[in-house]
């Protein structure tokens, strides 16, 4: 197979940080739980009895309020700060900064909240 070069880039290419990884990771993640909270809107709305309905429905019961456009600002404004990451499901859903706990398990890292209880599976840096 011959070389693919690009004319006129001469640096090399340098491979993301974990930490940068880990980050947009955990961006993907808030986007995935707005989708979850739109997905359970739709079911409580049509009577299905999914997980993601339940979960909302039990939300709303603790917090008293479900608000789409709200949830929709909180994930545009989800930023993990180094060392201060915070569970992407509690922020889009309630608006709080509940911290993440990391570990490492075999080839991926761990990502726990001990409010919601949610665990997220993140690349190994």
């Amino acid at each position: 197979m011959s070389d693919f070069i690009i004319s006129g880039f001469h640096e090399p290419v340098s491979l993301p940080s974990p930490l940068a990884v880990r980050h947009a990771e955990l961006l993907q993640l808030a986007w995935l739980e707005l989708c979850r909270f739109e997905y359970g809107m739709l079911d409580l709305q049509s009577g299905k009895s999914s997980q993601a309905a339940r979960e909302l429905t039990e939300l709303g019961r603790r917090t008293g309020r479900l608000s789409h456009p709200e949830a929709r600002q909180r994930t545009a404004a989800y930023t993990p700060a180094e060392g201060h990451e915070h569970c992407p499901r509690c922020w889009v859903r309630e608006d709080l900064r509940a911290p993440l706990a990391f570990e490492s398990r075999g080839s991926v890292d761990v990502a726990s909240c001990g409010c919601c209880g949610a665990q997220f599976q993140l690349a190994l840096g």
